[in-house]
C-alpha cells in the first residue's frame, strides 16, 4: 500500500522512513517528557533506533505511517500512525510530537487529517485511540476527533487502558 502525502493548513503528513524522520522520532524516544505517557525513554541513539526497527517490523500491522512536517518552518515535529491493535479488533490511530511543538493544536489538526483519510478513502469501518488514563491532552485531541468512550484494551501492555473511538458512520454523520 502506498502512504499518501496529506495536508492541512499547517502541516505536510508525509510517508514516514527519511533519515530525517528517523532522527526526529528517535529524538522524541529519547526525552523523557514526550515518552512519559508512553514508555520509559530510549536512554540513547542506539537503543532509539533499535525501538523503532523492531516497533516497524515486528509490532502490529501498519496501515498508514507518517512524518509531521511544519509548513512554515519545513521542520519535522513528529509522527502519525494508523495501525492494527495487537489483538487486530481495531485499527488505532497514533501520534507523537516534539516538545517545541505541543500547544499549536498540532496533534488535533494531524489527527483529524489521519481519520478523514480513514474513512474517506480507506473506508474503515471505525477508528480508535487508546491512551494514558494521565494523560488528558490525548484525550482531548480524540475527543476533537469525534471519538467516545470505549472501555478499556490491555493490548498496550499488561493493564487496562481507556480507549475511544468513531465510526465511520458517526464520521459520516458530523460531516453531513
Amino acid at each position: 500500500m502506498t502512504i499518501p502525502h496529506l495536508e492541512t493548513e499547517r502541516l505536510v503528513l508525509e510517508p514516514f522512513g527519511s533519515a530525517e524522520h528517523i532522527q526526529a522520532w528517535c529524538e522524541m524516544d529519547m526525552d523523557a517528557e514526550v515518552m512519559r505517557h508512553i514508555r520509559p525513554p530510549s536512554p540513547d541513539l542506539e537503543f532509539a533506533r533499535k525501538r523503532l526497527q523492531d516497533a516497524e517490523t515486528g509490532g502490529p500491522a501498519i496501515v498508514g505511517n507518517w512524518g509531521i512536517r511544519e509548513k512554515a518552518g519545513n521542520t519535522i515535529v513528529g509522527r502519525g500512525l494508523l495501525r492494527w491493535l495487537a489483538d487486530e479488533s481495531a485499527v488505532e490511530i497514533g501520534y507523537r510530537l516534539s516538545r517545541a511543538s505541543w500547544g499549536k493544536g498540532y496533534a488535533t489538526e494531524l489527527a483529524l487529517a489521519i481519520v478523514d483519510y480513514s474513512f474517506a478513502t480507506l473506508s474503515l469501518p471505525a477508528i480508535c485511540g487508546v491512551y494514558q488514563q494521565s494523560n488528558i491532552g490525548s484525550r482531548k485531541v480524540l475527543e476533537k476527533c469525534g471519538m467516545v468512550d470505549a472501555g478499556t484494551t490491555s493490548t498496550h501492555g499488561n493493564s487496562a487502558k481507556p480507549m475511544m473511538m468513531i465510526t465511520r458512520d458517526q464520521w459520516l454523520a458530523d460531516k453531513a
